[in-house]
């Protein structure tokens, strides 16, 4: 049977627990950001916002656990939830404050979509080799989740 488990490196599950907790703060205190960009957001920006952190990162978890193949494209699939809030928040803050801003504090959120990226394109290529394998050994059913 192939377990595929390059998706639970401890950094990287810290990482979503903190984009998780964010996304739920976010939408307990939506009105109280302490943050001029997000301060700036009407309420419905606001709330998809930290709704988008609080799924993709939620998805994205799940996905880390989940086993066989179906874990690693969840887990895709939640970081790709959640980058799009990210770059929009790069995005505002260049917007707000120009290249010294994004430099600071959009920063963050820029390079966690990069990094998200990355890990989707290395998750689907980790999922076409895996599918590969079986099929050319003949061994589709032992791999969980396909």
């Amino acid at each position: 049977m192939l377990v595929i488990r390059s998706g639970r490196h401890p950094h990287e599950v810290m990482l979503l627990l903190l984009i998780l907790m964010a996304g739920f703060n976010g939408l307990s205190a939506a009105g109280r950001t302490g943050n001029t960009v997000l301060g700036s957001l009407s309420p419905p920006w606001l709330l998809m916002f930290y709704a988008g952190l609080l799924v993709g990162a939620g998805m994205a978890i799940v996905g880390v656990v989940l086993p066989g193949l179906k874990g690693p494209v969840v887990e895709a699939f939640g970081l790709g939830v959640f980058t799009l809030p990210l770059l929009g928040y790069g995005a505002a803050v260049f917007v707000a404050t120009g290249w010294r801003g994004l430099l600071t504090a959009g920063s963050f959120a820029v390079v966690m979509s990069i990094a998200n990226v990355w890990r989707m394109f290395q998750v689907r290529r980790e999922f076409r080799a895996a599918r590969a394998g079986a099929v050319a050994t003949h061994t589709t059913r032992h791999v969980e989740g396909s």
